[in-house]
């Protein structure tokens, strides 16, 4: 039982590896070649998918040495 239960929880990590791997090789793509059009359109289904796949949106706190990553950048084409 509990083998199976750590290979269910291996697959949901590498599932969700998958899918942010995929998040990115999309957002690379469209900042590479997209227009300025495209990349607004989809720049907000962007972050909530980031978000959801565990990336978040706030900058790096210097102060208290909090580190994430700022997608803002999205939102100033």
């Amino acid at each position: 039982m509990k083998q199976a239960r750590e290979r269910i929880q291996e697959f949901e990590r590498l599932q969700k590896a998958r899918h942010l791997l995929d998040a990115i090789s999309l957002l690379n793509d469209l900042l590479a070649n997209g227009s300025e059009i495209e990349i607004l359109s989809l720049a907000e289904i962007i972050v909530r998918r980031l978000k959801k796949l565990g990336v978040t949106n706030t900058m790096a706190d210097k102060e208290n040495g909090t580190n994430s990553i700022n997608m803002s950048f999205l939102y100033n084409v």
